[in-house]
C-alpha cells in the first residue's frame, strides 16, 4: 500500500450478513448470509482501488456500503478521518456529493424520459449545488470533457450509442465535484471497440480532476490497466492485496494465480498453464471452516481445513491471508 499518497477512505473490519429467514417475513433467524466479513483496505487520493472476484464474492455489496445503499453489520468506513456512520445534516450530504457511481448499463441508468443536459443537472438541481445560471454553462463543459458536444444536451437517451451512453453517466457522476466515484463494471456491457475509449476518458478525468477511484470488475485488463491498487475477495474476504503491476507479476495466493492464470495474455506470444479449479463456489450462507478457498485449492494443507488464515504483511505492499507464507 502507498506510503506517500493520502487516504480518502479507510475501511476496517467492514462486514454485512444478511438474515436468512423461514416462510414468515419476520420469522425466526435459520442463517445468515455472510456477504461481506470482515475487510480491511484503504483507498487513496488520485488513484484508483479495484475489487477483483467471482460473482458473489462480496464486491457491489461492499461498494452499496461506500455510496450509503447498504448499513453495515459490522466495521467502520472513515471518509477523510470521519466516521460516515456519525455523519448527520450537512455532513452528509457533502458526504453523498462526494461519492458518485457509474454503473454497467448505460441502457438502464439513464432515464429515458428526460434529455441528456436534465439529466446531467439533476444532482445538482436536487443539491442545490450550483446557481441556475451557472448550471447550463457547467453542463456544457461536462459534456466537454467526457467527448461529446454541448448539442447532445438537448438529445434523448435512444438518441446515443452505447458508448456515448456511458459518458453522459460520466459526465453526471462529476457534476457535483466528486472526490471518489465508485465504478461497478463500467465498461462490460460495452462494445470491445469502445471500451478502450472508456478507460482512457476515466483516466484523463482522473488526472485533470484529481479523482478517486473505486472500481469493481472481473475483466483483469481492464483492472492491470486502470489501477494503482487491487484487492482479491473469495466469499466475502480479502485473501490478497498489491499494487497492480506486483499483483500481476507476482501473485500469491492461490485464488488470484487461478484468477490471473485464466485471463489472456496482455503480451502477444506468451503462453501460460491456466489453473483450473475445482469444485463450485461455496455458499456464503454455509461457508468452509478453515481457509474459506481450501475446497478447490490445489495446495492446501491440513492446516487450511481447521485454520483461517488472517491477511498479513509480507511486505510493506503485498498482503496475503494463506498459510502457505
Amino acid at each position: 500500500m502507498s506510503t506517500s499518497t493520502p487516504s480518502l477512505f479507510q475501511v476496517r473490519g467492514l462486514s454485512k450478513h444478511y438474515p436468512v429467514r423461514g416462510l414468515l417475513p419476520f420469522g425466526r433467524v435459520k442463517a445468515w448470509v455472510k456477504a461481506v466479513d470482515g475487510v480491511d483496505f484503504s483507498v487513496n487520493e488520485g488513484e484508483t482501488f479495484s475489487l477483483v472476484g467471482e460473482s458473489g464474492c462480496g464486491k457491489t455489496t461492499t461498494a452499496r456500503m461506500l455510496l450509503l445503499q447498504e448499513q453495515p453489520t459490522s466495521g467502520n468506513i472513515y471518509f477523510d478521518g470521519d466516521d460516515i456512520s456519525q455523519l448527520k445534516g450537512k455532513k452528509l450530504g457533502q458526504y453523498r456529493s462526494s461519492v458518485q457511481a457509474v454503473f454497467q448499463d448505460p441502457w438502464s441508468s439513464l432515464n429515458p424520459r428526460k434529455r441528456a443536459g436534465a439529466i446531467i443537472a439533476e444532482p445538482v438541481r436536487i443539491n442545490k449545488t450550483f446557481p441556475k445560471q451557472e448550471i447550463l454553462g457547467r453542463v456544457d463543459q461536462l459534456l466537454i470533457d467526457v467527448g461529446l458536444e454541448p448539442a447532445a444536451a438537448n438529445h434523448f437517451p435512444h438518441e446515443f450509442s452505447g458508448g456515448q451512453r456511458q459518458r453522459v453517466a460520466i459526465a453526471r457522476s462529476l457534476v457535483v465535484n466528486p472526490r471518489l466515484i465508485v465504478l461497478d463494471e463500467p465498461v462490460s456491457a460495452l462494445d470491445v471497440s469502445i471500451r478502450a475509449q472508456i478507460m482512457n476518458l476515466l483516466m484523463d478525468l482522473q488526472a485533470k480532476y484529481g479523482l478517486s477511484y473505486f472500481l469493481i470488475a472481473h475483466d483483469l485488463a481492464t483492472v492491470r490497466y486502470m489501477s494503482h491498487q487491487v484487492a482479491v475477495m473469495y466469499l466475502g474476504l480479502m485473501v490478497e492485496q498489491a499494487p497492480s503491476e506486483l499483483l500481476f507479476d507476482q501473485p500469491l495466493h492461490p485464488y488470484t494465480k487461478a484468477l490471473i492464470s485464466a485471463a489472456l495474455s496482455v503480451k502477444p506470444g506468451v503462453q501460460h498453464d491456466r489453473i483450473v479449479l475445482s469444485g463450485e463456489v461455496p455458499s456464503p450462507m454455509d461457508p468452509p471452516s478453515g481457509c474459506r478457498f481450501h475446497t478447490r485449492c490445489q495446495s492446501a494443507i491440513a492446516r487450511c481445513s481447521v485454520e483461517a488464515p488472517r491477511l498479513q504483511q509480507l511486505t510493506p505492499e503485498h498482503s496475503v491471508a494463506c498459510h502457505l507464507y
